[in-house]
């Protein structure tokens, strides 16, 4: 999080405002309480903020914006000292409760959430069970604690469920057998895999680009 940065409505940059001021006055803007860079502790209060003014609704396209700068702030200030001095305990995300949108685009805690990586489990599980976080938290899922859906999910077989034998040759059986263990069918397979994660992913950028009309706007 760079001095020159302003996240608005919350933080406003000297050099935004004043650029001589920012170069020709540092010490005396530092001696009467300006900050270099926010504290983590600041960037929750303002991630509350935005709940509060969010009243329960989704956020609009104009604040889901702002809460996602203030995310990646935090998670540029956590290895930072709090308020720019070197002898001051380190910043943590762990030891701060940050919020963060869920797909809904509603601030929820980080811990609250889940990012849907696992399209193949979409048809298996009741989605409306879970709390998904929005889609461009992806990026920063993982330094913010948020797990991945399919390192939660434990898929367990029903109770009765047998294997039924194939009825198929055994010149059949032999040929599937070598087909799955060549590495043309690995190959492929790793291919496949690789390109239904991009569509995945793609689709669920394009799906968290958009703004919700009846967001509300302060």
């Amino acid at each position: 999080w760079g001095d020159t940065e302003s996240v608005p409505p919350f933080a406003f940059s000297v050099y935004d405002l004043d650029p001589d001021m920012y170069y020709t006055n540092r010490e005396l803007l530092l001696s009467i309480g300006v900050r270099p860079t926010p504290t983590l502790e600041l960037i929750a209060s303002w991630l509350q903020a935005l709940q509060g003014e969010a009243q329960g609704r989704p956020l609009s396209s104009e604040r889901l914006n702002v809460a996602l700068d203030l995310l990646r702030g935090a998670l540029l200030l956590q290895d930072r000292p709090r308020g720019g001095s070197s002898g001051d305990k380190n910043n943590s995300s762990s030891d701060v409760a940050l919020l963060a949108p869920d797909a809904n685009a509603c601030l929820r805690p980080c811990q609250d959430l889940l990012i849907h990586d696992s399209q193949w489990l979409a048809s298996r599980i009741d989605e409306s069970k879970l709390v998904l976080a929005h889609p461009r938290l992806r990026p920063l899922a993982l330094e913010l604690g948020i797990p991945l859906l399919s390192d939660c999910v434990t898929e367990v077989l029903e109770d009765g469920f047998a294997v039924v034998p194939s009825s198929a040759r055994a010149d059949v059986l032999a040929k599937w057998n070598r087909n799955m263990a060549s590495a043309q069918f690995r190959n492929g397979l790793r291919r496949l895999i690789a390109d239904e994660a991009v569509r995945f992913n793609t689709a669920s950028d394009q799906g968290g680009s958009g703004s919700n009309s009846n967001s509300n706007n302060n």
